[in-house]
């Protein structure tokens, strides 16, 4: 089943979109359809068969949660190119996923939520936070608006709409709109084991959550097939967590597990770490 996926990318997260996008393909088949600045244009037009880029990025991306207001006005049209590509997307297909750059997928999606979007027998699966009480919920949003598979365009126009308002609304930019989008439609909320962002390990339970990530037949995160872990591998950040230790944890569990696409993925991150793009 092929996925059409949508994000939106610029200079300063190629390194991040790139391996997002190897480290999807070991798993399945993708297209990726993004939103892009004239640099990352020029790059993955002319570079990949599967990615399908609009320039209609003017700015080199922003960051919303530290950044200064310029900033978050930056991100807000990130954000609506974002939405842009998403619908012209989803009215040609059964279902996209839209997903922020700074994912790794160390893992494969479950089957019966793949047919459950394909079939349109929900309009969208969502994955809750889960942050332990370290982020305030209320404020920023129950659903982490990074990872979201949606079959339904009236779904992604409703919330698209509440975007657009989020500063009318005083809510919390595309976050808090798409928990309120979910109140109208037919949702499937997602494990704990998908979408294991940093802020899941930030809480009181992070030690434990930690610890549960293990390799048994694969790699396991509270007992489930960890899917793919939420977090800048090469963009350096400053939210407050330890970005050197995610990274030596992938690549430890990746040499651990010891796949023929495991270390391709060990490969593709050298390559990243080692090239001037």
């Amino acid at each position: 089943m092929k996925i059409e996926l949508v994000s939106a990318v610029t200079k300063n997260c190629l390194k991040d979109f790139l391996l997002m996008k190897k480290s999807l393909e070991a798993h399945h088949d993708v297209n990726f359809n993004v939103a892009c600045d004239s640099y990352c244009f020029n790059y993955l037009s002319d570079n990949f068969e599967n990615v399908e880029c609009e320039q209609i990025i003017t700015s080199n991306g922003a960051d919303h949660v530290r950044g200064d207001e310029s900033e978050k006005n930056d991100f807000i049209q990130i954000i609506k190119s974002k939405f842009d590509i998403a619908k012209k997307t989803l009215a040609s297909s059964d279902f996209i996923l839209w997903c922020d750059v700074d994912h790794f997928f160390i893992n494969k999606f479950d089957d019966n939520v793949l047919n459950l979007c394909k079939n349109k027998s929900i309009d969208a699966a969502l994955t809750p936070h889960f942050s332990d009480g370290f982020a305030d919920e209320n404020t920023v949003g129950y659903y982490n608006c990074g990872f979201v598979f949606i079959s339904n365009l009236d779904f992604l126009n409703m919330w698209s709409k509440l975007f657009d308002m989020h500063k009318e609304l005083n809510i919390y930019f595309e976050q808090k709109p798409l928990e309120l989008t979910t109140q109208s439609f037919t949702t499937l909320t997602l494990p704990i084991n998908y979408n294991v962002g940093w802020w899941k390990f930030m809480g009181s339970s992070g030690q434990a959550r930690q610890q549960s990530i293990q390799l048994k037949d694969t790699i396991k995160f509270m007992n489930r097939d960890l899917v793919n872990f939420h977090f800048n591998f090469f963009k350096e950040t400053q939210h407050g967590y330890n970005q050197e230790s995610f990274r030596q944890t992938i690549k430890q569990l990746l040499q651990a597990r010891g796949k023929t696409q495991d270390f391709v993925l060990i490969h593709e991150i050298q390559r990243l770490e080692n090239e001037d793009i």
